[in-house]
């Protein structure tokens, strides 16, 4: 699937763009657990230096200010206070810290789930043709790995944030401890960190590539499943399992290289702090005459702004492997959403008289099917469509309900456009009976009902009975409640049509499309649907395309479909 390069700088923009509420809030939190931490250090200064210099030799900036502000809350300055503080502070943070973490991971969640609820949402808008363009693997895999890697993407955002702002307040509290030193420190330490970006770099080129990998096998697999009968059926089995191995070698060895960068990334920054924080001291001590306690509190708010400095880039450096996913569910969403259904029409349909194509004609990308066709079917009537293979007979009834739109031309329904109709009002009183149907891994009720709450046993076992289908399935055990197995496979190809016939009637439909829908079926059971077709006339329209004399009989209209070719009313085959 194609997609627009993005950069580190593009996911930023994005992410604050649509959560910046959540983001403010965890990066806030954790913020606030630097910000207790920092103080919690700093007041260490006059801590030692009590403990060090009892005489009370003068003291530092913040010293003076602590001592201030306690003073003017008529607290004595003293090691029992201060130890205290210190005290209240790191627990203070830890407070921060579990409310930041469990605030990243609820945030996290929701922004997964918000990537998952927009990509159904998207997926059941838009066109029906978008499906035939796109593996099924690549919406699995969207839905369940690539979502999921959403919200680890989300986290290292908010966590990388939140370390690298924790990082310059450490750094402002040792600038204010000693400003020249800590620049000399600073100095050399972002030349060796800069040092490491080509690690990034590597790292980001690693994640799309596993994206592009785990997308791949996802479809490969789903493919792959789904033609497993035929493939063991033939002996084929062995042509697929290799291709699956080698794409499991390819995701075992890029996620090795991945290993490989983030071990070089965290083995190099260790040495990396430890040269910047020597330095740091060494000039502390030969060039300025530091005391003792603010050696020890410079180191550590050294060693701290060291820490959250290669906490941020171990973060960037992982968010860098994953958000390649966050832009590929971003992707497919903004795909789908430029292919969604064609018509924005309010008005509730009716049906009262009939389906009419006006001029209609109909392009599959550079295949021409037809044009100019005109066809009139009353509310009520039976029509058939007959016809060679590869004609565009279902393209045309998918034209009538409003499944495909046409390329020229408009679809009228009681006179009115389809495109000025509520689409999904219109196809509710459509039930349609594909020549290949697909089932749920699920139960025989669910398959016929579709999980729509409105539809009763009751009205399960009476399209099953109008289907001929309640003979089977009442021997079944647990009749309408049995499991029938991935793809309906645990039934015959009759059986199997003969449920397709019962999911269409359960809807009690004003038009019912039949697309070879009695070609499975042995001649009695033909002949039973026939019967429920003959009673549901006048009361029913329906649309057959089929290529069976019984069905095509007991048409009111017969029409001939050949490619190019005008529409023109046929006498029944015989």
């Amino acid at each position: 699937m194609e997609s627009k390069h993005h950069t580190i700088r593009d996911l930023f923009r994005d992410i604050l763009k649509r959560y910046r509420r959540q983001t403010v809030y965890v990066v806030s939190l954790m913020v606030m657990c630097g910000f207790a931490e920092g103080l919690g250090i700093m007041t260490m200064m006059p801590f030692v230096r009590m403990l060090t210099d009892p005489s009370g030799s003068e003291g530092d900036r913040f010293t003076y200010y602590l001592q201030k502000a306690l003073g003017g809350l008529g607290i004595e300055l003293n090691v029992g206070v201060l130890l205290s503080l210190i005290t209240m502070l790191l627990v203070l943070k830890s407070l921060f810290v579990v409310a930041g973490n469990v605030k990243a991971g609820y945030s996290a969640s929701r922004v997964s789930k918000d990537f998952r609820s927009e990509l159904i949402s998207t997926l059941m808008k838009t066109k029906y043709n978008t499906f035939l363009d796109m593996p099924l693997g690549t919406f699995s895999n969207a839905l369940t790995t690539e979502t999921r890697m959403v919200l680890n993407t989300y986290k290292q955002y908010c966590l990388m944030l939140s370390t690298g702002i924790q990082g310059l307040f450490y750094l402002g509290l040792a600038l204010l401890v000693s400003w020249p030193v800590t620049l000399a420190s600073v100095f050399i330490g972002a030349l060796l960190i800069l040092s490491l970006g080509r690690f990034v770099a590597a790292a980001r080129k690693a994640g799309k590539l596993q994206a592009t990998l785990m997308r791949s096998i996802s479809v490969r697999l789903t493919d792959g499943i789904y033609c497993i009968k035929t493939l063991k059926a033939m002996g084929q089995e062995d042509t697929l399992s290799p291709v699956l191995q080698r794409s499991a070698e390819e995701l075992r060895l890029n996620e090795n290289r991945i290993v490989r960068i983030e071990a070089g990334l965290v083995a190099l920054q260790e040495p990396i702090i430890v040269i910047a924080l020597g330095i740091g001291l060494f000039v502390g001590i030969q060039h300025f005459g530091m005391r003792f306690e603010a050696l020890i509190v410079l180191a550590l708010l050294f060693w701290r702004t060291a820490q959250m400095i290669a906490k941020t880039q171990n973060m960037y450096q992982r968010l860098s492997t994953t958000e390649g996913y966050y832009w590929s569910v971003r992707n497919l969403i903004d795909r789908l959403q430029s292919t969604e259904e064609y018509s924005k029409g309010t008005q509730l349909p009716h049906f009262r008289s009939s389906i009419e194509l006006v001029n209609v004609g109909f392009n599959y990308g550079k295949l021409h099917l037809y044009d100019s066709v005109n066809l009139r079917i009353s509310k009520g009537a039976y029509v058939a469509l007959i016809g060679p293979s590869g004609a565009g007979k279902t393209t045309l009834a998918d034209i009538c309900i409003g499944l495909l739109a046409p390329t020229t031309g408009k679809v009228l329904v009681d006179g009115v456009s389809v495109k000025e109709l509520n689409l999904q009002a219109w196809r509710k009183k459509v039930g349609y009976v594909q020549q290949e149907s697909h089932f749920l891994f699920s139960t025989v009720a669910d398959n016929v009902s579709l999980l729509d709450p409105a539809i009763t046993e009751e009205d399960i076992k009476e399209a099953l009975q109008l289907a001929g289908a309640w003979e089977f399935v009442s021997q079944l055990p647990g009749e309408i409640h049995a499991s029938i197995g991935e793809n309906a496979g645990k039934l015959s190809g009759g059986q199997r049509q003969r449920l397709a016939i019962a999911r269409a009637l359960a809807r009690k439909p004003e038009v019912l499309v039949l697309d070879e829908a009695t070609t499975a079926l042995d001649p009695k059971t033909e002949a039973a649907i026939c019967d429920t077709i003959q009673n549901l006339k006048g009361r029913v329209t329906i649309i057959a395309i089929s290529h069976q004399k019984a069905l095509v009989d007991i048409a009111d209209k017969v029409y001939r479909v050949e490619k190019g070719q005008p529409i023109r009313e046929a006498l029944p085959v015989t």
